[in-house]
């Protein structure tokens, strides 16, 4: 009579049976859904895993949540996902669109220290030195009307420039899709391409991206402020309350009447 009062009874045992065939079916779908995610995980983050100096390096997208498209995987370097208009939908426009940021990229990156060296060692400001071509005279920017060379006129500088751009976009576009992008040889003299370069082509990227940025707002600075990029600085740190872009129509000279 005790065994009988001790044994289960039959619900008992269909409740066991019960538990047991779910807890076996909820194993199986999570082992299902963990090789799913393992087989169709992106390659970003095994692309990135090699270079993490930046933040996001991880997989981490340009806004968290954002859809990622099929076309960006994480190969090409300073992908965050970021096309929302699907651009590079197209294999073929994408090469272009990757090629085309990083010529403005490191012409940019130029134009930067362009803009700000010459004004910082007291050789002439960046939006000084075309009103010669306009109001006559010779340059006075940096070491160009200082030369011996003889007088430099429109003419000459227009044509020195086509005849140098032209020669050298010229040669590059002869060359390879990669060659033209990533040249090396004569314009590697310091030899950087021996070290980690998939972590040089993710610096460069970067930084060419900040300095198309840098070089429109030294352009809007000037057009809206009549400032060049050092005195506009120079304002800011000595009363960064009152000279900001919030107080923009009160800085000094404004170009724009605004």
């Amino acid at each position: 009579e005790a065994e009988s009062a001790r044994a289960p009874g039959p619900r008992a045992e269909q409740s066991r049976a019960a538990a047991m065939s779910f807890a076996s079916a909820s194993l199986r779908a999570a082992r299902v859904a963990s090789a799913s995610a393992g087989a169709t995980a992106p390659r970003r983050s095994a692309a990135r895993a090699a270079s993490s100096w930046l933040p996001g390096k991880g997989g981490e997208q340009w806004c968290p949540g954002a859809d990622v498209p099929k076309h960006l995987d994480g190969s090409l370097p300073g992908d965050y996902g970021y096309d929302p208009l699907n651009l590079g939908a197209d294999p073929g426009a994408l090469d272009r669109y990757r090629e085309a940021e990083l010529m403005h990229s490191r012409w940019c990156m130029l134009a930067v220290v362009g803009l700000t060296l010459p004004e910082s060692l007291g050789m002439g400001s960046w939006d000084a030195a075309p009103k010669w071509m306009i109001e006559g005279g010779k340059p006075e920017y940096w070491i160009i009307g200082e030369g011996p060379w003889p007088q430099v006129s429109v003419p000459a500088v227009l044509s020195f420039q086509l005849l140098t751009m032209g020669l050298a976009e010229g040669y590059r576009m002869k060359a390879d899709y990669n060659d033209r992008i990533y040249p090396g040889g004569a314009f590697d003299p310091f030899g950087y391409a021996k070290g980690d370069v998939a972590d040089l082509k993710e610096k460069e990227i970067v930084h060419g991206r900040l300095a198309m940025l840098a070089v429109i707002g030294c352009f809007a600075q000037t057009a809206a402020t009549g400032m060049t990029p050092l005195e506009a600085l120079g304002s800011h740190v000595a009363d960064p309350w009152h000279t900001n872009v919030g107080q923009i129509y009160s800085v000094g000279p404004t170009a724009l009447n605004l």
